[in-house]
């Protein structure tokens, strides 16, 4: 019997995404350095998630407490109640559960508590792994500030971090390293919208001081947020309210209008 350095890293690929449970692909990571890297390369979670049979959904309106965050299963291009997945809860006696999702990446979610102020206490949690990493935001920002949140997973050193954008500064958690560490903002934002990730960085659509819209993204290789060319048609005179969203891997804009 061949043994696994004699197989092509892309026949290991093609076995490994044939695996339907994320826990077993997970555990696979331990083989060995090559697989580890195939297993942690994004586009081969991305591939994994979109191979995947089960095809479930989990619902981002807020879940009741006894029963969970509901999920949905894709069927013949209709969505099917499922099991639900239990809240996340804290450690202490009071058991206080994380029932608001913030936002999203690669499957992980930045949950926050309706009884908490969000700028405190927060859980990471992977639904398909039941993994969370509880932790607190240690500056000060004061809950009627602006706060936008984001998710990004850096490919270079595997780590998933958290971003906080404020008024006047923008915060950062590693996963990795279990840090916090704050930059000031150059332009002052406003806005309470969650960032997408999208190919290696994390995006938000926001407003600056002159109330002009502004596309702001996270690049985890520097821990900087960098200004994106904006379309022409998202002018200084637009008054819409622009949102943005992950479609088919690309970046995109949509304004809903009750016209």
């Amino acid at each position: 019997m061949a043994s696994s350095t004699n197989i092509p890293p892309e026949i290991i690929e093609i076995i490994l995404l044939k695996l339907s449970s994320v826990k077993s692909v997970l555990r696979f990571k331990t083989v060995c350095k090559s697989w580890n890297t195939i297993i942690s390369d994004p586009v081969f979670v991305r591939n994994h998630l979109e191979n995947s049979p089960n095809n479930l959904f989990l619902s981002k309106q807020r879940p009741r407490i006894e029963g969970g965050y509901p999920l949905f299963k894709l069927e013949g291009r209709k969505f099917h109640a499922a099991d639900a997945v239990p809240i996340p809860s804290t450690t202490n006696s009071n058991s206080i559960p994380y029932e608001t999702v913030l936002c999203e990446c690669n499957g992980v979610l930045l949950l926050g508590s309706s009884r908490f102020d969000y700028s405190e206490k927060h859980v990471l949690w992977n639904p398909s792994t039941r993994r969370e990493i509880y932790f607190e935001c240690p500056y000060a920002y004061s809950r009627t500030c602006t706060q936008n949140r984001g998710i990004c997973y850096d490919r270079l050193t595997d780590d998933i971090k958290v971003v906080w954008i404020t008024d006047k500064h923008y915060a950062i958690y590693s996963c990795k390293n279990n840090s916090w560490s704050e930059k000031k903002l150059g332009i002052e934002y406003r806005g309470f919208f969650e960032g997408i990730f999208v190919d290696g960085a994390t995006y938000w659509v926001l407003r600056d001081d002159k109330y002009t819209i502004q596309i702001v993204y996270f690049d985890p290789r520097t821990d900087e947020l960098k200004g994106l060319q904006k379309p022409e048609q998202l002018n200084s005179d637009c008054d819409l309210t622009i949102s943005v969203a992950c479609l088919r891997e690309n970046m995109c804009l949509y304004s809903v209008s009750g016209e």
